[in-house]
Parts: structure tokens; sequence; C-alpha cells
């Protein structure tokens, strides 16, 4: 069967250092670094999408600064990035990384090369991973392409905060995106 890897910000900035770090993120790690051993020794393809922003970002009026382009915190981890090609790090500028024109054409790529499943990891379950989950799979949708879209429950996690139950946060995203036909696993 042929499958892809999709590894949402998994960059320092979630999950070491920053004002947007979380021990919650820090934990799915080990589970995350596993997973992208054993697509690379399959020889599966893996992208990885990283938070990059520039000073101005309209983003900081919603969430702190975090992520400034070519800082510590916008590079991929660095227990994932050796196990990457350097081409495949989509670096993007908003929580969605559908709006990435390389997205679509990694997407549709994939579509020409015959996967038949996508894996989804990473953070933050209900803003990055939920925002792409969701795009990507209305998209295969109206491609009318089939190919089933996976998120690993235990390899997806979101940030707490007063306002921000992680873990009701993170499960009502996963109930979002299963009632479109995503698979949680």
């Amino acid at each position: 069967m042929k499958k892809a890897l999709f590894i949402v910000d998994m960059v320092n900035g979630f999950v070491y250092d920053g004002p947007m770090s979380s021990p919650n993120v820090a934990a799915i790690v080990p589970y995350i670094v596993e997973l992208t051993k054993q697509f690379r020794k399959h020889k599966h393809p893996v992208y990885a999408f990283a938070d990059a922003h520039e000073i101005n970002s309209l983003e900081f009026s919603v969430y702190p600064e975090h992520c400034l382009i070519d800082s510590h915190e916008s590079e991929v981890i660095p227990e994932i990035l050796p196990l990457l090609h350097k081409a495949n790090v989509v670096y993007k500028s908003t929580t969605n990384a559908w709006h990435s024109i390389y997205t679509r054409l990694i997407v549709d790529q994939m579509i020409d090369d015959g996967i038949e499943e996508m894996y989804v990891v990473g953070c933050c379950t209900d803003i990055c991973v939920l925002q792409f989950v969701l795009n990507l799979q209305t998209y295969l949708h109206d491609r009318n392409v089939s190919i089933t879209v996976k998120v690993i429950h235990e390899a997806v996690a979101t940030y707490d905060s007063p306002t921000h139950d992680a873990q009701t946060y993170n499960e009502m995203a996963l109930n979002l995106m299963k009632n479109v036909g995503v698979e949680i696993i």
C-alpha cells in the first residue's frame, strides 16, 4: 500500500521554547520520530510543515509573536529534521498549510503517484492540524479521489491555557475530522 506522512508544525517554537510551546506537544515527539523512521524505511514520502512568520504577521493579533522566519523557533525539531529531505519541509505563514501552493502541488503529485493513505500528525490538533485535514479531505472529495486520510490520535496534541483546555479542544477537533470521513486511529 502506498502511504504518505504529513507532520504539522513540529518546530522548536511549539515543542520546546517560545510563547506557543507546550509540554503536551513535546510528549508526542517520540511517537512522531518512530513513525517518521518507519515511513522513511519503507520509502514512503514524508513532508513537514513549519510555521514561519514575518515580523509584521497579522496572525500576531490572535496569537503571541512566534516562529519568526529564520529563527530557532521556526526550525523543525532536531529529532525529526535529520530524517527529512530539505525539500520536504514546507514553510507556512499561517495556521493552515493548505494555503501554500506547494502543499497542493505535493498532494496533486501524491494523487498522480497513486498514494492510497495519507497520515497526519503534529500540532495543534484544533488549529493547524484541523485546518489542514479539513482542506485535504474536502480537496480529495472535490477531485473525486479515494485516498484515506488518517490522523493518529497519540501523535497529535494541543496546548493548555486558562482559556484553552487541551483535552477538550483535542477531542473536539478529532470529532470534527471524524465527521468528514477522516479515520482517527
